[in-house]
């Protein structure tokens, strides 16, 4: 099972997150371009086998999370300072 839920970022936008939610490591997938971040099988059924929890993020613009005009691919650096808040449990953050 997948859980999405939408993560408020400091400036306001919201980040589309997936999180399978369970797992004893915990592995951030960043999917190509462009892609939503959706996870999906093979690699549902490969984390599950090895006890893999999974999250991933839709990229600004991207499946439902807010846009980040003129952002460049040095922007994301911005995102990962929110995965310490997102993956630290499999509650809300």
């Amino acid at each position: 099972m997948v859980i999405t839920r939408d993560l408020r970022l400091n400036d306001g936008r919201d980040l589309r997150i997936h999180d399978t939610g369970d797992g004893d490591t915990t592995l951030v997938w960043h999917h190509g371009t462009p892609q939503t971040g959706a996870l999906y099988e093979p690699l549902l059924g490969l984390a599950r086998e090895r006890g893999v929890r999974l999250v991933s993020y839709a990229r600004p613009g991207y499946g439902g999370s807010t846009p980040l005009p003129g952002r460049s691919v040095g922007s994301a650096a911005a995102t990962w300072s929110t995965w310490p808040t997102c993956c630290a449990s499999t509650g809300s953050p």
